[in-house]
């Protein structure tokens, strides 16, 4: 995984590329780094469970795919998508 992070007051916008599409993988390393993502519920500095896990994406973390590249699974096409982004995310 590579990223890139921009300073946002206490908290950081980070752009981060990675190659294998695990699940997780994001949160779990940038929480390993010690830089969890906003509102995670689940892993927190350290990359460690949390005390109170709850579901993912329910109390509000900042997780966007900006831009997704994939193989369409039928016809073999390569596929690169495209989404901006929303407005939580934007200065």
């Amino acid at each position: 995984m590579s990223a890139f992070s921009a300073a946002r007051g206490a908290d950081a916008l980070v752009e981060a590329t990675i190659t294998t599409g695990r699940p997780h993988q994001i949160r779990i390393h940038l929480a390993g780094a010690g830089h969890p993502l906003v509102g995670d519920p689940l892993y927190v500095t350290g990359g460690v469970p949390g005390p109170n896990p709850g579901l993912p994406g329910e109390t509000g973390y900042r997780l966007h795919a900006h831009r997704l590249g994939l193989t369409h699974p039928t016809t073999g096409r390569r596929l690169e998508l495209e989404c901006g982004l929303p407005p939580e995310l934007r200065d």
